[in-house]
């Protein structure tokens, strides 16, 4: 795995983490609770911040929910100084039809102008986290078109308060880049 891309992923990690803190100690609520798109906004803003730092270049412009001219717009696109896209879709629970929807929506975009990222928040028990079935549904699904972005093969999870459930759940950072 590149380090542009566990970097990503650490960055990632880093906001959903600090943001699931916040709320709790706010709203005694976790990430959860966020909706999609002020999500994708605190992550596109902090890879702007560290861009230097993951990228080795600025980010020329960033947007949430752009179109690059192929249906519906993307969840947030990363345009570097050297004409490089990066463009993300986010997914916070949902279905792994939905997921499976992005993923493919992402692999159309022609792979030499595009670096193509599938992030699943997934909501699940501990005990069931490594194996829920969104993400054993996507990797058997597409497991040609993505590749997990860890150091590990393992997806990071982290122990958080869903608002719609009594017991605890834990949030799995599902990061996959699309070839």
């Amino acid at each position: 795995m590149n380090s542009i891309s566990l970097k990503i992923k650490d960055t990632i990690l880093d906001v959903i983490k600090r943001e699931d803190e916040e709320m709790n100690n706010l709203h005694n609520k976790g990430i959860f609770f966020l909706p999609e798109l002020a999500i994708t906004y605190l992550i596109g803003k902090e890879l702007v911040r560290k861009s230097v730092e993951i990228f080795k270049s600025n980010i020329v412009n960033w947007y949430p929910e752009y179109s690059l001219g192929r249906g519906r717009p993307f969840d947030l696109v990363l345009i570097l100084e050297n004409d490089k896209k990066y463009v993300f879709e986010f997914k916070t629970r949902q279905t792994s039809e939905s997921y499976i929807e992005d993923i493919n929506k992402l692999h159309k975009l022609d792979s030499s102008e595009h670096e193509k990222y599938f992030c699943a928040f997934v909501d699940c028990f501990e005990k069931i986290s490594p194996n829920d079935e969104r993400i054993t549904t996507v990797e058997n699904s597409c497991g040609t078109i993505i590749e997990r972005v860890s150091e590990d093969n393992s997806f990071k999870i982290f122990k958080t308060k869903d608002h719609a459930r009594v017991n605890q759940v834990v949030c799995v950072l599902g990061l996959w880049k699309i070839k």
